[in-house]
């Protein structure tokens, strides 16, 4: 900052002299490089000055212009100074270079805007700054250069802040969800529980159906029963499993319910077994279903 300061009172010391003489002024920008040379990437200041009759429309160039071989950094822009007919702008431009060659030139222009809207360029002189270096070509070729190092094994350090930082970020984060969306990630949580019970329930009950179709064996008939009851428990939080099929009737009060668990009672208990078995147990499992969808609509609608 305290060098910019220096700059502004250089370019406003340089150009004093040159504003006073108002009968010789010529329309040309004044470009000097406010110091002699420059190193590679860094900035350096550019001074330019314009005079120009004080009822004209002047622009500066700014950061979309092409400053080859230099690149744009910023501006400063000073107050416009008139003295009778005549005033002057200026301003310093901050560029940067990185090309290496020995001297690099630039002039700019400064853009007089017409009343019907066209533009005229008033181009300024020459001026030259020197690429300072530090390595010469002549000590190149002296330098030793390592082919080959080790490998260094640096211990991993934890970044204690970082993570304390960075958990309690996460937790107020969590809270602020938690405390919005609570009650409704409780809920996507209870569903996809039960969506997860009623296909494995599905799976299973169809695996048991297939041995007794296969098989006929009571006790793959008395084991399809026990998952349906247990399914049921699942969902409706009811102990079907010590209820009797009466009871379960009752509960349900579905229509042909009391029908088929009696038909599996007799092939589980007397060994009779009906030729609607295999219907009365694809009715008990839609029944499951039914239950399921019921289930789940009242916990969407709680």
């Amino acid at each position: 900052m305290k060098e910019k300061f220096f700059i502004l009172g250089v370019v406003l010391s340089c150009f004093q002299y040159s504003f006073a003489q108002k009968d010789s002024i010529s329309y040309q920008p004044k470009l000097q490089f406010l110091t002699d040379t420059f190193l590679l990437g860094k900035t350096i200041p550019v001074a330019l000055v314009f005079r120009y009759p004080k009822h004209w429309q002047v622009l500066f160039p700014d950061s979309s212009f092409n400053y080859t071989p230099f690149e744009w950094q910023s501006k400063d822009i000073f107050p416009t100074q008139t003295q009778g007919s005549i005033s002057k702008d200026s301003a310093v431009l901050w560029l940067k270079c990185f090309e290496i060659e020995p001297v690099q030139k630039l002039r700019l222009p400064v853009f007089h805007i017409q009343p019907n809207g066209d533009s005229l360029a008033f181009f300024s002189n020459y001026d030259s700054v020197f690429f300072r270096q530090y390595i010469h070509s002549n000590r190149i070729d002296t330098l030793t250069i390592k082919a080959d190092t080790e490998y260094a094994n640096f211990p991993e350090k934890i970044n204690f802040h970082a993570w304390i930082v960075g958990a309690v970020t996460l937790f107020f984060i969590s809270a602020i969800v938690w405390l919005f969306f609570g009650d409704w990630i409780k809920k996507q949580i209870i569903l996809l529980n039960l969506k997860r019970r009623q296909v494995l329930f599905e799976d299973n009950f169809e695996k048991e159906m297939l041995k007794i179709r296969t098989r006929k064996r009571l006790k793959d008939i008395e084991q399809a029963f026990i998952l349906w009851k247990k399914h049921l428990e699942q969902i409706e939080g009811e102990p079907y499993s010590s209820y009797t099929s009466s009871e379960i009737v009752e509960i349900l009060k579905t229509e042909n319910l009391a029908e088929s668990l009696q038909n599996i009672d007799r092939a589980i208990y007397g060994t009779i077994v009906e030729d609607s078995l295999e219907k009365d147990l694809a009715f008990l499992k839609t029944l499951a279903k039914e239950r399921y969808h019921l289930k789940k609509q009242s916990i969407k609608n709680a």
